[in-house]
């Protein structure tokens, strides 16, 4: 009777578990298959006939001068974006969680960015930041700052930062509201134990909040390192990869291969790359942060 009772389970997890299977191998598995595939030919994407080129354009891609720098490009916007923006969202999701009555105010506000399409975004920040018309210098010098004035996007130095802040700027809210829910399932009898055994504000968010929060941590972190390894849009619309390739992003990289240069084969190297690494780096992130995840 035990034997039937665990194949039966045994074939409804199969049953409720293959849609999903079936949508990773048609969406996942199938295409990184056939990207890996062309990524050893010259094909251009258009033309029906195409050689296999064995790993030539492998060599191409990591002997290209560009690409070491679009490589830093990406991880320096990470290492910027990840801990601010995750540092910010979880520190006003606990400030909001306090506002009681305009809660919902503020969770509109700081999710509004979230609505505009990034592109739109992009061309406002451009605007902002323009070094002769935009507003950010017009207020340095209005206040006596005019020394510190700059073209920040054309600058090699400040272009990733002020892709990065605006970036965040984007994406606060949206990673507010995954915390803000966390905060609000923990319990409060906790707090109140606390506050009885004369916690302070901060030893309650050390060891009630920041603990209990880890499956929301995790999942933050981990959307946030994929979204911004794939960071495109920003970067195309504020400064085009400029200056000199100092704010080209591995996404950006891939659209000129295929796009401008019509070398999708390099192109496509770039992508089994980015894919591989999104996906070490993800399975390296989930097992630090779900070590002393508490449920």
């Amino acid at each position: 009777m035990s034997t039937k009772i665990g194949h039966n389970k045994t074939l409804a997890a199969t049953l409720f578990l293959a849609p999903a299977l079936l949508f990773l191998v048609i969406f996942f598995i199938i295409p990184v298959t056939q990207s890996f595939y062309f990524s050893l030919t010259n094909w251009d994407g258009f033309s029906s006939s195409y050689r296999f080129s064995g790993f030539e354009n492998y060599k191409y891609v990591f002997t290209a001068r560009q690409t070491v720098q679009v490589i830093k490009n990406t991880f320096y916007l990470a290492i910027i974006y990840i801990p601010v923006l995750n540092i910010l969202s979880l520190f006003l999701a606990v400030i909001i969680n306090d506002c009681k009555k305009l809660q919902n105010v503020y969770k509109s506000i700081l999710f509004f960015p979230n609505l505009l399409a990034l592109a739109v975004t992009g061309y406002i920040f451009k605007m902002i930041l323009n070094p002769s018309t935009g507003i950010l210098n017009r207020v340095l010098d209005s206040i006596g700052l005019s020394s510190i004035t700059l073209d920040w996007l054309g600058n090699i130095h400040t272009v990733i930062p002020a892709i990065s802040l605006t970036t965040i700027w984007v994406c606060t809210g949206f990673y507010l509201v995954i915390y803000l829910a966390g905060i609000m399932g923990i319990p409060q009898d906790l707090y109140e134990a606390a506050s009885i055994d004369g916690a302070s504000r901060w030893q309650k968010f050390q060891f009630i909040t920041f603990p209990l929060l880890s499956p929301s941590i995790t999942i933050n972190v981990i959307l946030s390192t994929i979204g911004i390894l794939g960071a495109f849009d920003l970067p195309y619309v504020m400064t085009g990869g400029g200056p000199a390739y100092y704010s080209t992003t591995i996404a950006l990289q891939i659209y000129v291969y295929n796009s401008k240069s019509l070398q999708l084969g390099n192109g496509l190297v770039l992508s089994v790359v980015l894919c591989i690494v999104s996906i070490i780096i993800t399975a390296i992130l989930f097992k630090i942060t779900t070590r002393r995840n508490i449920y």
